[in-house]
């Protein structure tokens, strides 16, 4: 059984993940927070609050932000940790790596490269794309 300060180390970690997929979904999208404050009558501040995990959000406000960045609900929650937690296993989201955007500078690089990815219309282009960036990967990878 968990004592009370795991579970607010846990819930700190879940607010962290939710703001984080909160951000990208904005960038994605090509929203400052004050656009997507006005929104759903927040300020800047407080989307930028939620977006560090600083404070925790509502489920309507969720709700309403899933809406404007018009992604489902369920995809701000790290859905293998919640599958873990039901199978009886432990394992904070940092140990099961699910930080992609830590504020580190390649991070708005990433940003901007799936924002741009998410532009082309081919399928066929798209994979020629995925196919390269994997075989790159691939080959810078096989030296470490």
């Amino acid at each position: 059984m968990s004592n009370s300060g795991d579970r607010k180390v846990k819930n700190k970690e879940v607010d962290k993940y939710i703001g984080k997929k909160i951000k990208e979904s904005r960038l994605i999208k090509k929203m400052t927070q004050s656009d997507l404050g006005q929104e759903i009558s927040l300020t800047f501040q407080q989307v930028q609050k939620y977006e560090k995990g600083i404070n925790c959000i509502s489920a309507s406000k969720l709700y309403y932000l899933a809406k404007v960045l018009e992604i489902d609900v369920n995809d701000f929650f790290p859905k293998d940790v919640f599958q873990k937690e039901q199978a009886g296993q432990s394992g904070t989201l940092h140990e099961q790596g699910n930080f992609e955007y830590d504020g580190c500078p390649e991070s708005k690089e990433i940003l901007v490269l799936v924002r741009e990815y998410a532009n082309v219309r081919s399928k066929k282009v798209r994979n020629a794309i995925y196919s390269l960036v994997k075989s790159l990967s691939t080959l810078a990878n096989e030296g470490k």
